[in-house]
Protein backbone atom coordinates (compact mmCIF):
# COMPACT_ATOMS: atom_id res chain seq x y z
CA UNK A 1 0.00 0.00 0.00
CA UNK A 2 1.40 3.59 -0.67
CA UNK A 3 1.51 5.97 2.02
CA UNK A 4 -0.22 8.45 0.17
CA UNK A 5 -2.96 10.52 2.35
CA UNK A 6 -5.90 12.69 1.03
CA UNK A 7 -5.74 16.48 0.53
CA UNK A 8 -7.80 18.96 0.39
CA UNK A 9 -7.49 22.86 -0.34
CA UNK A 10 -10.56 25.59 -1.18
CA UNK A 11 -10.15 26.62 -4.66
CA UNK A 12 -8.70 23.64 -5.61
CA UNK A 13 -10.34 21.17 -8.25
CA UNK A 14 -9.93 17.26 -8.20
CA UNK A 15 -6.59 16.99 -9.78
CA UNK A 16 -4.59 19.69 -7.86
CA UNK A 17 -5.83 17.61 -4.87
CA UNK A 18 -4.32 14.52 -6.49
CA UNK A 19 -1.27 16.19 -7.53
CA UNK A 20 -0.07 17.63 -4.18
CA UNK A 21 -0.97 14.38 -2.54
CA UNK A 22 1.73 12.89 -4.78
CA UNK A 23 4.05 16.16 -4.34
CA UNK A 24 3.59 15.47 -0.25
CA UNK A 25 4.70 12.44 -0.75
CA UNK A 26 7.67 13.20 -2.83
CA UNK A 27 8.40 16.18 -0.56
CA UNK A 28 8.06 18.44 -3.34
CA UNK A 29 7.03 21.67 -3.23
CA UNK A 30 3.64 21.95 -4.97
CA UNK A 31 2.90 25.98 -5.44
CA UNK A 32 4.36 26.89 -8.78
CA UNK A 33 1.95 24.22 -10.53
CA UNK A 34 -0.51 26.88 -10.34
CA UNK A 35 1.58 29.41 -12.45
CA UNK A 36 -1.06 28.88 -15.28
CA UNK A 37 -3.60 30.46 -13.67
CA UNK A 38 -4.75 32.93 -15.95
CA UNK A 39 -4.86 31.18 -18.56
CA UNK A 40 -8.75 31.31 -19.86
CA UNK A 41 -10.32 28.98 -23.19
CA UNK A 42 -13.55 29.77 -24.44
CA UNK A 43 -14.83 27.26 -27.30
CA UNK A 44 -17.21 27.01 -29.52
CA UNK A 45 -18.41 30.05 -30.25
CA UNK A 46 -21.89 30.51 -28.65
CA UNK A 47 -24.69 30.56 -31.48
CA UNK A 48 -28.32 32.34 -30.76
CA UNK A 49 -30.65 29.65 -29.74
CA UNK A 50 -28.98 26.23 -30.01
CA UNK A 51 -28.09 25.03 -26.42
CA UNK A 52 -25.42 26.68 -24.46
CA UNK A 53 -24.79 24.09 -21.84
CA UNK A 54 -24.08 21.04 -23.63
CA UNK A 55 -22.10 22.86 -25.75
CA UNK A 56 -19.85 25.49 -24.56
CA UNK A 57 -16.81 25.94 -22.52
CA UNK A 58 -14.73 27.88 -20.90
CA UNK A 59 -11.69 26.90 -18.63
CA UNK A 60 -8.53 28.05 -16.91
CA UNK A 61 -5.89 25.14 -18.02
CA UNK A 62 -3.95 24.57 -14.98
CA UNK A 63 -1.95 23.11 -14.10
CA UNK A 64 0.17 22.05 -17.13
CA UNK A 65 2.07 19.29 -16.86
CA UNK A 66 5.46 20.83 -18.38
CA UNK A 67 5.15 23.91 -15.11
CA UNK A 68 5.06 20.77 -12.88
CA UNK A 69 8.51 19.02 -14.39
CA UNK A 70 10.08 22.32 -14.32
CA UNK A 71 9.15 24.08 -10.97
CA UNK A 72 7.67 21.26 -9.14
CA UNK A 73 9.77 18.18 -9.80
CA UNK A 74 6.83 15.50 -11.40
CA UNK A 75 6.34 14.04 -14.52
CA UNK A 76 2.94 12.76 -15.03
CA UNK A 77 2.50 10.49 -18.00
CA UNK A 78 -1.08 9.95 -19.16
CA UNK A 79 -2.03 6.91 -20.49
CA UNK A 80 -5.15 6.69 -22.28
CA UNK A 81 -7.58 4.08 -21.74
CA UNK A 82 -7.26 2.12 -25.10
CA UNK A 83 -3.38 1.77 -23.72
CA UNK A 84 -4.73 -1.40 -21.55
CA UNK A 85 -6.80 -4.23 -21.85
CA UNK A 86 -8.33 -5.25 -18.40
CA UNK A 87 -5.98 -7.24 -17.42
CA UNK A 88 -3.14 -4.94 -18.48
CA UNK A 89 -4.55 -2.59 -16.29
CA UNK A 90 -4.66 -4.68 -13.23
CA UNK A 91 -1.03 -6.14 -13.48
CA UNK A 92 0.28 -2.48 -14.48
CA UNK A 93 -1.67 -0.85 -10.98
CA UNK A 94 0.09 -3.81 -8.90
CA UNK A 95 3.49 -3.32 -10.56
CA UNK A 96 3.79 0.46 -10.24
CA UNK A 97 2.46 0.45 -6.55
CA UNK A 98 5.10 -2.56 -5.96
CA UNK A 99 7.66 0.09 -7.25
CA UNK A 100 6.60 3.25 -5.08
CA UNK A 101 4.94 5.16 -8.29
CA UNK A 102 1.47 6.74 -7.35
CA UNK A 103 -1.25 6.52 -10.12
CA UNK A 104 -3.96 8.66 -10.80
CA UNK A 105 -7.38 7.57 -12.26
CA UNK A 106 -9.69 9.46 -14.41
CA UNK A 107 -13.40 8.36 -14.48
CA UNK A 108 -16.64 9.24 -15.20
CA UNK A 109 -18.07 10.52 -11.35
CA UNK A 110 -21.52 8.60 -12.49
CA UNK A 111 -19.44 5.60 -11.66
CA UNK A 112 -18.01 6.50 -8.17
CA UNK A 113 -19.53 5.52 -5.26
CA UNK A 114 -18.11 8.51 -2.61
CA UNK A 115 -19.44 10.89 -5.11
CA UNK A 116 -23.03 11.58 -3.60
CA UNK A 117 -23.68 14.50 -5.65
CA UNK A 118 -23.05 12.62 -9.47
CA UNK A 119 -23.33 8.65 -8.51
CA UNK A 120 -25.61 7.52 -10.69
CA UNK A 121 -27.23 10.53 -11.47
CA UNK A 122 -24.79 12.83 -13.19
CA UNK A 123 -21.80 12.45 -15.92
CA UNK A 124 -18.61 14.71 -14.89
CA UNK A 125 -14.87 14.06 -15.13
CA UNK A 126 -13.41 13.18 -11.78
CA UNK A 127 -10.01 11.89 -10.93
CA UNK A 128 -8.42 10.26 -7.67
CA UNK A 129 -5.09 8.23 -6.69
CA UNK A 130 -4.92 4.48 -5.70
CA UNK A 131 -3.05 3.14 -2.91
CA UNK A 132 -3.77 -0.71 -2.98
CA UNK A 133 -5.39 -3.34 -4.70
CA UNK A 134 -7.05 -5.83 -3.82
CA UNK A 135 -7.66 -8.86 -6.17
CA UNK A 136 -9.46 -11.33 -4.11
CA UNK A 137 -12.04 -8.41 -3.41
CA UNK A 138 -11.95 -7.28 -7.06
CA UNK A 139 -11.48 -3.65 -5.85
CA UNK A 140 -8.84 -0.80 -5.41
CA UNK A 141 -8.41 1.28 -2.45
CA UNK A 142 -8.42 5.10 -3.55
CA UNK A 143 -7.17 8.49 -2.33
CA UNK A 144 -9.71 11.35 -3.14
CA UNK A 145 -9.14 14.39 -0.80
CA UNK A 146 -11.40 17.09 -2.98
CA UNK A 147 -14.60 14.01 -1.99
CA UNK A 148 -13.28 12.43 1.44
CA UNK A 149 -11.06 12.68 3.99
CA UNK A 150 -10.54 8.46 4.24
CA UNK A 151 -9.93 5.38 1.88
CA UNK A 152 -12.83 4.57 -0.61
CA UNK A 153 -13.01 1.67 -2.74
CA UNK A 154 -13.91 1.16 -6.52
CA UNK A 155 -14.91 -1.72 -7.95
CA UNK A 156 -12.97 -3.60 -10.75
CA UNK A 157 -16.23 -3.32 -12.41
CA UNK A 158 -15.84 0.38 -12.51
CA UNK A 159 -12.50 0.51 -12.86
CA UNK A 160 -12.70 -0.55 -15.85
CA UNK A 161 -14.77 2.33 -17.59
CA UNK A 162 -11.80 4.77 -16.36
CA UNK A 163 -11.31 7.19 -19.09
CA UNK A 164 -7.28 7.60 -18.55
CA UNK A 165 -3.99 6.46 -16.36
CA UNK A 166 -2.20 9.41 -14.47
CA UNK A 167 1.65 7.86 -13.71
CA UNK A 168 3.48 10.02 -11.53
CA UNK A 169 7.46 10.05 -10.79
CA UNK A 170 9.69 12.65 -9.18
CA UNK A 171 12.44 14.33 -10.91
CA UNK A 172 14.76 16.93 -10.42
CA UNK A 173 13.08 20.10 -11.25
CA UNK A 174 14.41 20.95 -14.78
CA UNK A 175 14.48 25.10 -13.96
CA UNK A 176 16.35 26.33 -10.79
CA UNK A 177 14.00 28.56 -8.47
CA UNK A 178 14.70 32.35 -9.95
CA UNK A 179 12.17 35.19 -9.81
CA UNK A 180 12.85 36.22 -13.27
CA UNK A 181 12.33 32.44 -14.99
CA UNK A 182 9.27 31.58 -13.12
CA UNK A 183 7.82 35.44 -14.28
CA UNK A 184 8.90 34.10 -17.17
CA UNK A 185 7.11 31.04 -17.39
CA UNK A 186 3.84 32.64 -16.90
CA UNK A 187 4.42 34.79 -19.54
CA UNK A 188 5.00 32.23 -21.62
CA UNK A 189 1.89 30.45 -20.99
CA UNK A 190 -0.10 33.52 -21.77
CA UNK A 191 1.61 33.49 -25.08
CA UNK A 192 0.65 30.13 -25.63
CA UNK A 193 -2.69 30.35 -24.59
CA UNK A 194 -3.43 34.09 -26.43
CA UNK A 195 -3.75 36.03 -23.80
CA UNK A 196 -0.22 38.29 -23.95
CA UNK A 197 -1.43 41.02 -26.00
CA UNK A 198 -5.06 41.32 -25.26
CA UNK A 199 -8.28 39.97 -23.38
CA UNK A 200 -10.18 39.31 -26.85
CA UNK A 201 -11.24 36.05 -25.50
CA UNK A 202 -12.87 36.87 -22.28
CA UNK A 203 -14.44 39.79 -24.66
CA UNK A 204 -15.73 37.56 -26.91
CA UNK A 205 -17.51 35.48 -24.53
CA UNK A 206 -18.92 38.60 -22.80
CA UNK A 207 -20.53 39.26 -26.37
CA UNK A 208 -21.92 36.09 -27.07
CA UNK A 209 -23.68 35.67 -23.50
CA UNK A 210 -25.75 38.31 -24.26
CA UNK A 211 -27.26 36.27 -26.66
CA UNK A 212 -27.93 33.27 -24.57
CA UNK A 213 -30.99 31.49 -24.53
CA UNK A 214 -30.92 28.37 -22.13
CA UNK A 215 -33.90 25.78 -23.53
CA UNK A 216 -36.52 24.09 -21.36
CA UNK A 217 -35.07 20.63 -22.92
CA UNK A 218 -31.40 22.03 -20.57
CA UNK A 219 -33.27 23.52 -17.81
CA UNK A 220 -34.89 20.08 -17.52
CA UNK A 221 -31.36 18.03 -18.05
CA UNK A 222 -29.44 20.42 -15.24
CA UNK A 223 -31.83 20.91 -12.84
CA UNK A 224 -28.83 21.71 -10.54
CA UNK A 225 -26.48 23.64 -12.70
CA UNK A 226 -23.86 23.08 -10.03
CA UNK A 227 -23.50 19.62 -11.93
CA UNK A 228 -23.03 20.78 -15.51
CA UNK A 229 -19.81 20.68 -16.98
CA UNK A 230 -20.40 24.68 -18.18
CA UNK A 231 -20.19 25.58 -14.90
CA UNK A 232 -17.02 23.41 -13.76
CA UNK A 233 -15.21 25.26 -16.46
CA UNK A 234 -16.30 28.75 -15.09
CA UNK A 235 -15.10 27.71 -11.59
CA UNK A 236 -11.90 26.07 -12.58
CA UNK A 237 -11.40 30.45 -13.87
CA UNK A 238 -12.11 31.19 -10.62
CA UNK A 239 -10.15 28.93 -8.56
CA UNK A 240 -7.05 29.48 -11.10
CA UNK A 241 -7.11 33.42 -10.19
CA UNK A 242 -7.48 32.21 -6.62
CA UNK A 243 -4.60 30.42 -6.39
CA UNK A 244 -1.79 32.43 -8.47
CA UNK A 245 -2.80 34.78 -6.10
CA UNK A 246 -1.87 32.32 -2.84
CA UNK A 247 1.38 31.22 -5.50
CA UNK A 248 2.37 35.50 -5.30
CA UNK A 249 1.72 35.36 -1.83
CA UNK A 250 3.84 32.51 -1.45
CA UNK A 251 6.97 34.05 -3.65
CA UNK A 252 6.57 37.43 -1.96
CA UNK A 253 8.28 35.28 0.62
CA UNK A 254 10.51 33.35 -1.34
CA UNK A 255 12.02 36.98 -2.97
CA UNK A 256 11.59 39.69 -0.49
CA UNK A 257 12.95 42.45 -2.78
CA UNK A 258 10.10 42.00 -5.30
CA UNK A 259 7.78 41.70 -2.33
CA UNK A 260 5.47 44.80 -2.81
CA UNK A 261 5.45 43.73 -6.65
CA UNK A 262 4.10 40.25 -5.77
CA UNK A 263 1.53 41.42 -3.11
CA UNK A 264 0.22 44.33 -5.28
CA UNK A 265 -0.57 41.45 -7.75
CA UNK A 266 -2.12 38.78 -5.22
CA UNK A 267 -4.34 41.99 -4.11
CA UNK A 268 -5.53 42.05 -7.94
CA UNK A 269 -5.50 38.39 -8.48
CA UNK A 270 -7.80 38.27 -5.72
CA UNK A 271 -10.23 40.90 -7.06
CA UNK A 272 -10.73 39.43 -10.06
CA UNK A 273 -11.61 36.14 -8.90
CA UNK A 274 -14.12 37.61 -7.00
CA UNK A 275 -15.01 38.76 -10.25
CA UNK A 276 -15.65 35.33 -11.66
CA UNK A 277 -17.49 34.19 -9.09
CA UNK A 278 -20.04 36.86 -9.46
CA UNK A 279 -20.18 36.24 -13.22
CA UNK A 280 -21.06 32.39 -12.27
CA UNK A 281 -23.51 34.04 -9.28
CA UNK A 282 -25.17 35.84 -12.55
CA UNK A 283 -25.29 32.29 -14.94
CA UNK A 284 -26.85 30.71 -12.13
CA UNK A 285 -29.74 33.35 -11.04
CA UNK A 286 -30.28 33.39 -14.92
CA UNK A 287 -30.64 29.84 -15.78
CA UNK A 288 -33.39 29.39 -12.85
CA UNK A 289 -35.44 32.68 -13.08
CA UNK A 290 -37.46 33.95 -15.98
CA UNK A 291 -35.12 37.45 -16.17
CA UNK A 292 -32.04 35.58 -18.09
CA UNK A 293 -31.94 38.50 -20.34
CA UNK A 294 -31.30 40.57 -17.39
CA UNK A 295 -28.73 38.49 -15.83
CA UNK A 296 -26.67 37.79 -18.80
CA UNK A 297 -26.15 41.30 -19.47
CA UNK A 298 -24.68 41.74 -16.08
CA UNK A 299 -22.61 38.79 -16.57
CA UNK A 300 -21.50 40.57 -19.91
CA UNK A 301 -20.60 43.91 -18.38
CA UNK A 302 -18.53 42.56 -15.62
CA UNK A 303 -17.09 40.14 -18.45
CA UNK A 304 -15.48 43.42 -20.06
CA UNK A 305 -14.31 45.03 -16.53
CA UNK A 306 -12.79 41.27 -16.18
CA UNK A 307 -11.08 41.42 -19.39
CA UNK A 308 -9.57 45.11 -18.51
CA UNK A 309 -8.18 44.12 -14.87
CA UNK A 310 -6.72 40.52 -16.24
CA UNK A 311 -5.36 42.84 -19.01
CA UNK A 312 -3.59 45.41 -16.19
CA UNK A 313 -1.92 41.89 -14.60
CA UNK A 314 -0.12 40.83 -17.21
CA UNK A 315 1.38 44.17 -17.97
CA UNK A 316 2.35 44.32 -14.76
CA UNK A 317 4.14 40.92 -14.84
CA UNK A 318 5.70 42.23 -17.97
CA UNK A 319 7.21 45.04 -16.50
CA UNK A 320 8.85 42.64 -13.83
CA UNK A 321 10.84 41.40 -16.80
CA UNK A 322 12.37 44.65 -17.65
Amino acid sequence: MLKLYPFHKEGNICVDDSIISVANYFKKNYMYMYANGLSFTYSPRIVHGESVLNKIRTSCMYPTYDYLQDFVGLNVDIKPRADFSKDELICFIKKSIAENIPIGIFLDAYCIPWNKKCYQKFHMPHSFLVIDINDKEENILCIDGFLSTKTECLSFENLFIHTSVMIFNSIPPKETESFIKIIQQIINGLHENNKLDNCDSIRDFSLDIQRIIFTDEEKSIYRDLENSQFLFGLKSIEYGRKNLADMFFYMSNQFPNQRENLLLLQSKLNSISEQWKLVIVFFIKGFYSNQSSQYMNKAAELLSSIANNEENITQLLLSLTY
